[in-house]
């Protein structure tokens, strides 16, 4: 079985870039932040209807500049352009590396696939690098994520079956990308996340980034044909 990571959000903590605007936006700094990432989203859902690559540098870059104006905040662009390289500084989710590291006791192939530059892929997973096979990144498929084409360079270059790949992820754009080439999907779920979008594809499974590797999560998987929720310690906590 290949696993399939999603970086941004499902590994990496895109909210944990508050701390670097904390110091030019004061108390409006989470609010930038999660205004940084769906500016980012929605330029490349734009960028990908038109059929266009920009870098994936470009959209960060563009993003907090959005961002900061539907705050009502102005920075000079030289500072901008500093903020958005908080983006090769995200803070690793604290169980993703024991998540990791229990899938690859059980000899599971793990891949990032992510719509981040190589470069920076490789700066975001420099905590469990070693646990990881493989990076798959939208700049080597020429689109980016929910495009069918980066899902099918992931098969290509993992020379697998859909049936034989899950793709994990965070974000419900990405599961249903995935699910509509035929991929499995896990949904990872995040404290007080839920699914906002369309109804996911069949064969999803729920699961906190922490079940994974997990007595819960091995007997999930073979129910693949339906959805399936994992009541962790986390979620008890809730």
């Amino acid at each position: 079985m290949v696993l399939a990571f999603d970086m941004f959000g499902t590994l990496a903590e895109t909210a944990s870039v508050t701390g670097e605007l904390a110091p030019d936006c004061g108390e409006r700094a989470a609010g930038v932040a999660a205004a940084w990432r769906r500016k980012q989203l929605e330029y490349m859902f734009r960028v990908t209807a038109m059929g266009q690559f920009p870098s994936f540098a470009d959209l960060t870059r563009w993003s907090p500049a959005g961002a900061l104006a539907e705050s009502g905040l102005t920075l000079p662009e030289s500072r901008v352009g500093d903020l958005a390289s908080a983006y090769r500084r995200l803070r690793p989710y604290s169980d993703a590396r024991p998540a990791l590291a229990a899938l690859r006791e059980q000899g599971h192939a793990i891949v990032v696939c992510s719509v981040g530059p190589l470069d920076s892929l490789e700066e975001l997973a420099g905590s469990y690098r070693e646990l990881v096979d493989d990076l798959v990144s939208a700049e080597q498929a020429g689109v980016y994520k929910p495009h069918p084409g980066i899902y099918r360079h992931l098969l290509t270059r993992m020379q697998a079956e859909p049936a034989s790949v899950l793709l994990v992820s965070s974000n419900p754009f990405d599961i249903i990308g995935a699910g509509a080439v035929g991929l499995r999907t896990v949904w990872c779920m995040h404290i007080s996340q839920f699914w906002a979008s369309s109804e996911p594809p069949r064969r999803t499974i729920y699961l906190y980034l922490a079940s994974f590797g997990s007595g819960e999560a091995a007997n999930a998987w073979p129910c693949n044909e339906r959805r399936v929720r994992c009541v962790t310690a986390r979620k008890a906590a809730e």
